[in-house]
């Protein structure tokens, strides 16, 4: 499929994107599937988080686990 570079820029598709299409009535609506991770950077920080080592979440899991 074919798509015009100006909705290819604004949705960063490159050449192998996916895509869905649901209809909405007489409509299909398109949107991109898939993310780069630049745009997923900071989706999960929570500023009053505080850091966790790896060894630190290591051992909560083993605790949780019980291992």
């Amino acid at each position: 499929m074919t798509l015009p570079k100006a909705l290819c820029d604004v949705w960063r598709l490159i050449e192998g994107s996916k895509l869905t299409f649901e209809l909405k009535g007489a409509q299909a609506v398109m949107q991109p599937v898939t993310k780069r991770v630049d745009d997923l950077y900071g989706v999960l920080h929570q500023p009053e988080q505080k850091i966790v080592t790896q060894a630190k979440m290591d051992k909560a899991v083993r605790i949780r686990v019980g291992s």
